[in-house]
């Protein structure tokens, strides 16, 4: 019992590592310059619900020139409503398999034949689990888009409230603070 606990404790480790996110200090998030590197494939999204895929070609104070078919286009900040950044399906594949690779060896280790048959059993529970990893890590990363920026919104709801004898209005300000 306590083999299997162990192994699911480095399994669970694995995984929390391997899909940690950075963190950003406080009010870095919001200044794109220092976000957004030369080169970087980005998708932008305006507030129309437009979205754009290209590289970056600089970054201002107010700006992003994106370099998409072709032709540079500028992006002013106040305009973007999500930044998101296109890194492709290989990361995911390399961390899949990196992390397949390790629970299948780790798993083949644990208990089996011995000799040639746990020689064998350790290889296949290995290649097993790097495929397997491979195919989960392109999935998810094909799947889950990492969100760069995120405009601050503002919202405000107002709703009557009707009671017995009372008229009334009930207020909602809210906004998020955005990435």
């Amino acid at each position: 019992m306590k083999v299997k606990r162990r192994v699911s404790l480095v399994c669970s480790a694995i995984v929390v590592v391997w899909t940690a996110q950075p963190v950003f200090a406080q009010g870095v998030g919001t200044d794109l310059t220092l976000l957004l590197k030369d080169g970087m494939k980005i998708r932008i999204a305006n507030d129309q619900g437009e979205v754009k895929k290209g590289r970056v070609e600089a970054v201002s104070k107010t700006a992003v020139n994106v370099q998409t078919q072709g032709v540079a286009s500028p992006f002013l900040f106040r305009d973007i409503a999500t930044i998101q950044e296109d890194d492709g399906l290989g990361n995911g594949a390399i961390k899949g398999f990196a992390t397949g690779a390790i629970g299948g060896l780790i798993l083949g280790m644990v208990d089996g034949p011995r000799g040639a048959e746990r020689r064998k059993l350790v290889v296949g529970v290995t290649v097993g689990g790097a495929i397997a990893g491979i195919l989960y890590g392109v999935a998810i990363d094909a799947l889950v888009h990492k969100v760069i920026y995120r405009r601050a919104r503002q919202t405000v709801r107002a709703a009557p409230i009707l009671k017995q004898n009372k008229v009334g209005a009930s207020v909602i300000l809210a906004w998020d603070r955005g990435q």
